[in-house]
């Protein structure tokens, strides 16, 4: 990747592009950061082993030690039909000892420089204090808003027996072990129901997460005469002191019947895990519409928030392409997104 050599001095602080050898420096700065034990494996899978290309990481340094970061790792969206590579901002940090330096500000504007001269497509999922930053304190990027909160409490006790059995005699579930040259054709099928999406080809879904280290995700897909109608991706975690499902991922062909398969098929999955509640993120007024009819509820409330760990979650975009109009990315209501699109799970 050519990437521009000119480094930026703040003080005493370095701003500068990622060389080979930080790599184990900056896994043990998340880990500290973010109270993980992310292992240097799941650190290449993300940075290294994406199918899109290759990624962009800028750090502060100080004294020979990296104290700051923000990563930026390659994705295919699909805008009306044309492919553009977007880059995701993320695993944005700074060491708590040198927090309230403007550390955090001046990568970012690094960063933002270097995507001006590489005429990069940006977007993010950050937390509201990085959103606020970012959108209002900066003023830097575009603030698409929130990304709608669900969640289910009462699981299958109001949805037992609501499958479709027109629907079935044509549809089965199975387990999904591999993305095949099945999850192609579903995807060239289902992309043009979508203005602006990731593009979830089997590159991207085996990357996203066949591949990933201790990923412990469970895949299930619907089909009609061997062929993909739609899949849905899951995660069950476990957090103070309950059970909690997470619906990950969940794309479909047009027809409430399928979305609602695959939903209730996760909802028996849930149950069966003994998990307690059911959330998941959603910017799609089809999928939050079935949601709501099989019981989940939008998360408004603060309470709801800190007792469930629900956070509520930004969308922001920045444009240097200008092979893009930004017009259509700079409307909320043309985006598609789910979960699974940001590296929260």
């Amino acid at each position: 990747m050519d990437y521009t050599k000119e480094n930026m001095r703040v003080d005493k602080i370095l701003i500068r592009d990622f060389v080979e050898g930080d790599e184990i420096a900056v896994n043990n700065l998340f880990n500290s950061t973010f109270c993980r034990k992310r292992p240097m494996d799941e650190w290449h899978w993300k940075f290294k082993q994406n199918p899109a290309g290759e990624s962009y990481i800028y750090l502060a340094e100080k004294n020979n030690k990296i104290i700051g970061h923000i990563g930026a790792i390659p994705l295919r969206v699909s805008i009306d039909g044309d492919i553009f590579v977007a880059y995701q901002y993320l695993d944005a940090m700074v060491e708590s000892s040198s927090r309230k330096e403007g550390i955090f500000t001046n990568i970012l504007s690094y960063s933002l420089s270097q995507a001006k001269v590489n005429e990069m497509l940006e977007i993010g999922f950050p937390k509201k204090i990085v959103y606020d930053i970012e959108t209002a304190k900066l003023n830097i990027v575009h603030g698409l808003g929130e990304v709608d909160r669900y969640i289910n409490y009462n699981l299958l006790s109001t949805n037992k027996g609501n499958y479709n059995p027109a629907f079935l005699k044509t549809s089965s579930i199975f387990k999904v072990d591999i993305f095949d040259e099945r999850f192609d054709l579903f995807w060239e099928k289902v992309s043009r129901e979508h203005r602006i999406s990731l593009v979830k080809d089997g590159d991207y879904l085996n990357w996203r997460y066949i591949m990933k280290p201790q990923s412990f995700y469970s895949i299930f897909a619907s089909q009609d005469k061997n062929e993909v109608n739609g899949f849905v991706v899951l995660k069950t975690v476990e957090k103070m002191g309950y059970k909690k499902g997470c619906i990950v991922d969940i794309l479909s062909l047009k027809g409430a019947e399928i979305i609602q398969e695959l939903l209730l098929y996760g909802l028996h999955y849930f149950d069966n895990q003994g998990v307690n509640l059911v959330t998941t993120y959603v910017k799609d007024s089809f999928v939050s519409k079935v949601l709501l009819q099989l019981g989940f509820v939008k998360v408004e409330n603060e309470e709801i928030t800190k007792k469930y760990n629900i956070e509520k979650m930004w969308l922001v975009v920045h444009n240097s392409n200008p092979r893009i109009k930004e017009e259509k990315l700079y409307n909320r209501e043309n985006w598609r997104i789910i979960f699974g699109d940001s590296d929260w799970i």
